[in-house]
């Protein structure tokens, strides 16, 4: 897995954030879209696939925190 998790809500949030991590040539980060509710289990499949930075915002965010 990629040393860096980004999780995202919604469709239109995975676009932006794709093509962000392609316009500043990110390679190593996994953007993944993902239901808020299973925003804590993610995190730690995440991690226990060797994520070191997870990026979350919102409700995601608090639910992991």
């Amino acid at each position: 897995m990629a040393k860096i998790a980004f999780f995202v809500s919604h469709p239109e949030m995975l676009a932006q954030a794709k093509a962000a991590a392609q316009l500043e040539h990110i390679e190593d980060v996994d953007i993944r879209l993902i239901e808020t509710a299973n925003s804590v289990e993610e995190a730690r499949k995440a991690i226990q696939n060797g994520a070191c930075i997870l990026v979350a915002r919102g409700r995601q965010a608090s639910l992991i925190k």
